[in-house]
């Protein structure tokens, strides 16, 4: 009995002293810190314009052809001062019925058409 007690003894100090770690202190973090502030300075060489041309009439094939007729005589003042076909883009085309509300009722309104072109000029030094 007395060397199981022996062996019992001796096993749980065994396991007490391998259980025992050595608290390390953990690393501070290894970090590089930059700081910087930088300045560029250009002359513009380019500007985009945007140009719209609005029309309404009673009728939406009329006011879209009324519009047509209009950003066409802006689109050849724009080519005639010099401006690129390829640098007249268009960026906003709608067709939409201008309804307004009176005494709770939808009243219908003249179309509405919006035809907007960007052009883009380059070389403006």
């Amino acid at each position: 009995m007395k060397k199981i007690f022996e062996s019992m003894v001796l096993l749980i100090a065994a396991c007490m002293l391998f259980s025992c770690t050595v608290n390390k202190p953990a690393e501070a973090p290894r970090t590089i810190t930059v700081n910087g502030t930088g300045t560029v300075s250009a002359e513009p060489d380019q500007a985009s314009i945007i140009v719209s041309v609005v029309t309404q009439e009673w009728v939406a094939k009329q006011a879209a052809d009324e519009n047509a007729a209009a950003m066409t005589k802006v689109r050849d003042a724009v080519i005639a001062a010099g401006i690129r076909a390829d640098d007249i883009t268009t960026t906003d085309y709608s067709i939409a019925r201008q309804d307004t509300w009176s005494n709770g009722r939808s009243w219908p309104g003249k179309y509405q058409v919006r035809n907007s072109l960007n052009i883009t000029i380059k070389n403006t030094s």
